[in-house]
């Protein structure tokens, strides 16, 4: 595992403290799992953007497309028919 050293301001090492002594959690583990959840969130931004910049230059991400087809493929598929009520109306007295 690899290490780092920060600097932060006075303020925030202050609430560093206090939630780590409030809830019994290493200093190190709380700044870990906050770059951890830092770094995630960039990656998921950076697809969002992704898929915005395709939008805005008209130019449909390919996995969007097959998404797209795959959810309409199973939408007919699934699709619930219905029979108007003079159809009902034959059927039955037939």
């Amino acid at each position: 595992m690899g290490s780092l050293s920060v600097r932060i301001s006075e303020d925030l090492e202050r609430k560093l403290k206090k939630y780590s002594k409030d809830f019994e959690i290493p200093k190190s583990y709380i700044v870990r799992k906050a770059i951890e959840k830092y770094i995630d969130n960039l990656a998921s931004n950076k697809d969002i953007i992704k898929v915005v910049n395709s939008i805005e230059e008209d130019e449909p991400l390919e996995d969007e497309v097959k998404a797209i087809k795959n959810f309409k493929k199973r939408k007919e598929r699934n699709s619930a028919k219905f029979l108007s009520q003079e159809r009902v109306k034959k059927i039955l007295n037939d």
